[in-house]
């Protein structure tokens, strides 16, 4: 998952009511078999296995402030971890 998808489910879906079908569609759970050719790795069970490592889980982050949520992103995203490494501020050369 992405630093986009991340940041979407943070900053948008978690923060709202529980009536809004696209925080309802993050914790449905559906019953039955997945399809024959379906991966048995769903999205939210992928994205749990991504922040398994890190020390508290996105939903236990839904209550915090916006910050912490930044952060937890960030540390998430090694991508800009590296890019700000590579990078420097008024350099225009590319990543190595």
């Amino acid at each position: 998952m992405g630093e986009r998808e991340r940041r979407w489910i943070g900053q948008h879906t978690l923060r709202k009511p529980g009536h809004w079908i696209t925080k309802n569609s993050l914790v449905w759970n559906p019953q039955g078999r997945r399809a024959r050719g379906r991966s048995r790795m769903t999205w939210e069970r992928e994205t749990e296995a991504e922040v398994a490592t890190a020390e508290e889980t996105w939903k236990e982050l839904e209550e915090k402030n916006r910050m912490v949520w930044r952060i937890f992103v960030g540390g998430l995203c090694f991508r800009r971890l590296i890019e700000g490494y590579f990078y420097k501020p008024n350099s225009t050369s590319k990543v190595l």
